[in-house]
């Protein structure tokens, strides 16, 4: 019986994984309800499976319920998972807390360098970097943030795993006006032309940018959705 028992709880931590990759795909289906049991399940199972913890903060953040939503970042963040430093950081961007989504995006950045993260990864956490410099008034660190950003996504192979690839050029496009550089109607055109209207924070700025393109004479002829 005590082997059977030991063998039992060495083996907890895979069956967490299983329920973990079936509430992933039950996201995936947008079966959002199936797959917060999933999660709920793989975490009752192995309370230090980040990775569960990480896509229930996830899903808890498209449910609009930011409180649970960081409480499980913050828990992956224990685990050292940089998308969960990424996710806690643009809540407290969209929060103003700017300070400490700084320093949540400087951490990721080490963290997905220590563990060579997907460029996906770096490209979320330089591009809200790039966001939070913005919003701090550091033009100049905000640009060059925000390039790199870009140039990551510049990749094609990169760009088709990135749903947002809009989002640092509509930022940089706001850098550069605040920095009067004529080049901003280039990057307000890129914003409105891989932006989408899905995402919360680029329907705003797709609203700026065909503002910005018309006054200019131009047309936002737009590849997302």
């Amino acid at each position: 019986m005590t082997i059977f028992l030991l063998s039992f709880w060495l083996s907890l931590p895979s069956i967490s994984q299983l329920y973990n990759r079936n509430g992933l795909n039950n996201y995936q289906q947008g079966k959002l309800g199936a797959a917060e049991q999933d999660y709920l399940k793989a975490i009752s199972l192995d309370a230090d499976n980040a990775d569960a913890h990480y896509n229930l903060g996830n899903l808890y953040e498209d449910l609009q319920d930011f409180e649970k939503a960081r409480k499980h970042y913050q828990i992956a963040m224990g685990s050292d998972v940089p998308d969960a430093y990424n996710n806690l950081a643009r809540l407290y961007i969209q929060d103003k807390k700017y300070s400490q989504a700084r320093a949540l995006l400087q951490n990721g950045l080490v963290k997905a360098n220590e563990q060579n993260s997907s460029p996906e990864v770096r490209y979320s956490l330089f591009k809200n970097l790039g966001w939070v410099r913005f919003e701090q008034g550091r033009y100049e660190e905000a640009q060059q943030t925000l390039q790199a950003a870009i140039g990551i996504a510049n990749n094609p192979e990169v760009a088709k795993y990135i749903g947002n690839t809009g989002a640092a050029h509509c930022i940089l496009a706001q850098v550069m006006e605040r920095e009067k550089q004529p080049t901003a109607l280039e990057q307000w055109q890129k914003c409105c032309e891989q932006g989408s209207t899905l995402n919360a924070d680029e329907d705003a700025w797709l609203h700026l940018a065909q503002q910005k393109l018309k006054k200019a004479g131009r047309v936002c002829k737009k590849t997302g959705n």
